[in-house]
């Protein structure tokens, strides 16, 4: 039996209807056993800023903490 991969799923749209995201909750229910895939919520997240460097905001902190060992294997969906 392989190990669970942890996989944090983020989509470029917030819009609650949209179809990348409900692609993204889609294809988490169709992923096979050794594949968790876990929607990652920015909503809440600032615009990124290169300036904050060593130093972001707590709020990025948060986020970085939730995401665990997920924060190196991400997936994303984008409509072309």
């Amino acid at each position: 039996m392989s190990e669970t991969q942890d996989v944090a799923v983020l989509t470029g749209s917030l819009h609650k209807d949209s179809i990348n995201r409900k692609l993204a909750l889609a294809l988490a229910e169709l992923a096979p056993a050794p594949l968790k895939l876990t929607m990652a919520e920015i909503g809440g997240l600032p615009l990124y800023n290169q300036d904050f460097g060593a130093d972001p905001p707590q709020i990025y902190k948060d986020f970085r903490a939730s995401q665990g060992s997920r924060r190196r294997r991400s997936a994303s969906v984008r409509r072309s």
